[in-house]
């Protein structure tokens, strides 16, 4: 909960975030920003998944090259293999996990299409209706889903 005894009371805080919600509705000028914002930080947290991708993609390439010298040798020395066979198996598995974590980094890439201004407006004309229309208990439980926090200054209480 936000509000405690010494700092600002409930509906003050519901009040505010009605009217910042409203304010990303009705003006014009604040919804595309908002949207660049999140695309921005979309592409930002991407990053470290392409630079893990880059580095996946090095060592399946490696295990594959030793995997092929392992075959080659079994195939040179076939009575060696009750004792390579478990390093074989090995580096097989790591080469599967490897391939399993690349399939998940690039389904995340696929499902990263941009975040569009009239979809967030629909989003946002929809929630401001239901708002209009739900009862207090419903309105608290759906700020709570999307709410982490609420900061004021305790030297200013009025917002």
């Amino acid at each position: 909960s936000v509000c405690h005894a010494n700092s600002i009371r409930a509906e003050q805080a519901e009040t505010f975030v009605a009217d910042r919600l409203k304010e990303i509705v009705q003006l014009p000028e604040v919804l595309p920003r908002l949207v660049a914002a999140l695309n921005e930080e979309i592409v930002r947290q991407s990053q470290p998944l392409e630079q893990e991708l880059v580095v996946l993609l090095e060592r399946k390439e490696e295990l594959k090259t030793k995997i092929e010298k392992w075959e080659a040798a079994l195939e040179d020395s076939p009575e060696l293999f009750p004792m390579l066979k478990d390093r074989l198996d090995e580096l097989t598995e790591k080469r599967r996990q490897l391939h399993i974590r690349e399939n998940e980094i690039l389904g995340i890439f696929q499902q990263g299409e941009p975040i569009q201004v009239k979809d967030v407006q629909r989003i946002l004309t929809s929630l401001d209706r239901f708002l209009a229309q739900s009862e207090k208990k419903q309105i608290k439980a759906l700020y709570r889903t999307f709410i982490e926090k609420i900061t004021f200054d305790p030297n200013h209480k009025e917002m």
